[in-house]
């Protein structure tokens, strides 16, 4: 029996994978650094632990009839279709005619539970640490500075859609940097970021330190 729990950790896995498909789909570049927070841990544990109860229960009920490992495979992918599934509840008049229907059923406990966790704790998180890093690896120099640093180091970048990316959002910041009123070190200080913050959007922590390197 001891040996078959193990087979827990597959239906913890195919949860806790699809949790963080869920991240993905959120976060994209940000993906591991969402992840990295207390909020995105407890997330994945959650949506892992789910399946792996289920099939701890159904094991110690003796259901389980042939090898164990395909039925942790089922109770993780069920679990995860069950989570994902609405049920018909009716339809109402949708306003212009017509009418739409109304679905419940788990997947609104799923989005509640993702709009709580994935858009409010990590997001939260995640603001306090880009900004934290953003903070400590900004080069000196003012605004115009650091934009040319990134121009002259942007053709060591492989990935073109990205390369394009950076230079129509520094053409877009320098144009507004030029209609503002020039000269404050405050308003300098804020372009600084808005670039930092560009660089960090486009390609992550890596590209922004190679490109101010």
């Amino acid at each position: 029996m001891q040996a078959n729990d193990a087979w827990a950790l597959l239906a913890f896995f195919i949860g806790a994978a699809s949790g963080f498909q869920d991240v993905v789909e959120k976060y994209r570049r940000q993906s591991l650094a969402a992840v990295g927070t207390l909020a995105g841990v407890l997330y994945l544990l959650s949506r892992g632990a789910l399946p792996a109860l289920v099939f701890c229960l159904l094991l110690r009920s003796s259901v389980f009839k042939g090898s164990v490992w395909v039925y942790a495979l089922a109770v993780g992918t069920s679990a995860e279709l069950f989570l994902r599934s609405s049920f018909y509840i009716k339809q109402t008049p949708k306003q212009g005619g017509g009418d739409v229907e109304l679905l419940r059923g788990p997947l609104d406990l799923l989005k509640w539970y993702q709009n709580l966790v994935l858009f409010e704790m990590v997001s939260i998180r995640l603001a306090a640490k880009r900004l934290a890093f953003v903070r400590t690896n900004l080069p000196n120099g003012d605004f115009q500075t650091l934009c040319t640093i990134v121009q002259n180091n942007l053709e060591a970048w492989t990935d073109e859609d990205g390369r394009r990316t950076v230079e129509a959002k520094i053409s877009e910041l320098r144009d507004a940097f030029g209609r503002e009123r020039a000269g404050t070190p405050q308003l300098d200080e804020k372009y600084r970021r808005k670039l930092g913050y560009a660089l960090l959007n486009a390609g992550g922590q890596a590209i922004f330190l190679t490109l101010f390197s």
